[in-house]
């Protein structure tokens, strides 16, 4: 199975479910600070609106290779030479979403589908690729019968 194969569904997928997830912590947030007029609370939301997404896309990414959406489609990002990508690599990813966010992603849509390896801008600066996980794993070991089934009674 080509890694490639099926990744820009994916992709788009899985960015809408990232930045679900960030958008509705954030308006629950926002909702119980308007409704409580804690202003302090508000300063909390708005503050998450900045950190969440460097969290999910850089920090969580970093730690496994994939974010709480990529890991839900099947999708891993690693260097253009297959290995694990060290963290100034999501950094780059990071800031470069400003640019292949550009007119509601579709600026980084074009780049995708139009990179032999469907690579957006922040994958391109970074070295990076994102991934199709093996559909099914192969087990370490063979799944066996338990000791006491092979016994006769």
């Amino acid at each position: 199975m080509d890694p490639l194969d099926g990744v820009v569904p994916r992709r788009l997928l899985q960015a809408a479910v990232d930045q679900g997830m960030i958008f509705v912590i954030f308006f629950v947030l926002l909702n119980v600070a308007v409704f409580t007029h804690d202003r302090v609370l508000l300063g909390v939301a708005f503050a998450l609106l900045l950190v969440l997404p460097f969290a999910v896309h850089v920090l969580l990414a970093s730690r496994s290779g994939r974010t709480p959406a990529m890991r839900l489609t099947g999708l891993r990002i690693v260097t253009t030479a297959g290995t694990s990508p060290r963290f100034g690599a999501y950094v780059i990813r990071w800031l470069l979403m400003v640019a292949d966010g550009a007119l509601f992603g579709l600026v980084g849509l074009v780049v995708i589908l139009a990179t032999r390896r469907r690579q957006r801008i922040g994958d391109i600066v970074a070295g990076t690729l994102v991934v199709r996980e093996p559909a099914v794993r192969e087990a370490a070991t063979p799944v066996s019968a338990p000791a006491d089934a092979a016994m006769p009674r």
